[in-house]
């Protein structure tokens, strides 16, 4: 659920022939508020704002963190190249590939000095940094093993 922006509640309360306090309740009461209930009400409307903003967030940086393992793995894909006399293959990372986890390694400091969260866009970049790694491993260990 989403609020419109502060400065337009009390127009569309108006409009809407409601309190500023029940627009953000979702409730029609035709009641007076007392200060501690319209206290909550708005304490209950930023709290749902901030966890928008959370869920929004979340969903950017993870989407990134799929963009980018998509594009490291069509890139390797697209380098593999096979060797019919011997059982070899030879893949490359992307030079590339760094700068997306290095940016948001980057998001993560920026973040974290303006005093928001940044555990999150910091552990997507590690584990954005580490998997190409791993794969090699991996592919070398098969290398080795099949040889």
């Amino acid at each position: 659920m989403g609020f419109p922006d502060i400065g337009t509640i009390e127009p569309l309360a108006d409009a809407l022939d409601v309190s500023a306090i029940e627009l953000m309740r979702a409730e029609r009461t035709g009641e007076v508020m007392s200060t501690h209930e319209a206290d909550e009400a708005c304490k209950g409307a930023l709290d749902l704002t901030k966890a928008q903003v959370k869920r929004e967030t979340r969903d950017v940086v993870m989407l990134i963190a799929v963009l980018a393992v998509v594009t490291m793995l069509v890139e390797m894909l697209s380098s593999l190249r096979w060797n019919g006399s011997e059982f070899m293959m030879t893949m490359s990372v992307p030079l590339t590939y760094p700068l997306i986890p290095g940016a948001l390694v980057a998001y993560a400091i920026w973040r974290g000095v303006y005093g928001k969260t940044w555990r999150q866009a910091a552990s997507v970049s590690i584990v954005l940094l580490v998997a190409p790694a791993l794969l090699l491993l991996g592919a070398f260990l098969l290398g080795v093993y099949t040889s």
